[in-house]
């Protein structure tokens, strides 16, 4: 069981490996074509807008969570680091905490470390889902696409594609959704096999069910 406490100090070059090797596995199994798919998609989306262009919807949860780990492998992958394990600062994600209405601290202090973990250069908002991607597509022009951890098994979830452009009457911006076939199984045994933090309000039993659907839908 990953420990956000103390487990990772940062994401290197060797996570990024180990995603890969797993989504390329000589002996595929359910689990590593959802990881090879996911990325496919990510890499699409890093040549179609650019590293710059490129964001993430971040709130903490166990499926951004998995989001911004395949999202930091696939920038590693497509950077020209060689060998360093540590970030450069054209690997930083640029991201979008919105933040709901009483929030655990838990979820809060989660959030903080995986911007350390991930290089994650987040906004934070406390506002409506459509205001506050307002506010940070104001704020950052050159983003034109958000990287989404939505299911297609989460509410509104069934509709979507892997590249969705906002309603005519939300802020313009495309809706990139790697995960969008994965199933609540995939989700922790990713986060387990490849030991990624999570929130630990996920261990206490008297949280989880707050958490269970604990995702922003844009």
């Amino acid at each position: 069981m990953a420990n956000p406490d103390s487990l990772r100090s940062r994401f290197g070059k060797p996570d990024a490996d180990r995603v890969y090797q797993l989504a390329h596995s000589p002996t595929p199994t359910q689990l590593s074509l959802q990881i090879k798919h996911a990325l496919e998609i990510i890499e699409l989306a890093i040549v179609r807008f650019g590293v710059d262009g490129l964001s993430i919807s971040f709130n903490g949860g166990k499926d951004s969570t998995v989001l911004v780990h395949l999202f930091a492998a696939a920038l590693y992958r497509n950077s020209s680091i060689p060998t360093s394990s540590e970030p450069e600062p054209n690997l930083k994600i640029s991201g979008l905490y919105i933040r709901c209405q009483s929030p655990f601290a838990e979820v809060d202090e989660f959030v903080n470390h995986c911007q350390t973990i991930y290089n994650i250069d987040l906004m934070t908002v406390d506002n409506s889902l459509k205001n506050g991607l307002g506010a940070f597509l104001a704020e950052r022009p050159s983003i034109k696409a958000i990287l989404i951890g939505t299911r297609a098994t989460d509410p509104n979830g069934g509709s979507l594609t892997d590249f969705d452009p906002t309603d005519s009457d939300w802020p313009s911006i495309i809706r990139v959704h790697p995960i969008l076939d994965w199933g609540y199984s995939h989700v922790w045994e990713f986060l387990q096999k490849l030991e990624v933090d999570w929130c630990k309000l996920y261990n206490s039993g008297s949280a989880f069910h707050s958490l269970k659907h604990f995702q922003i839908d844009l």
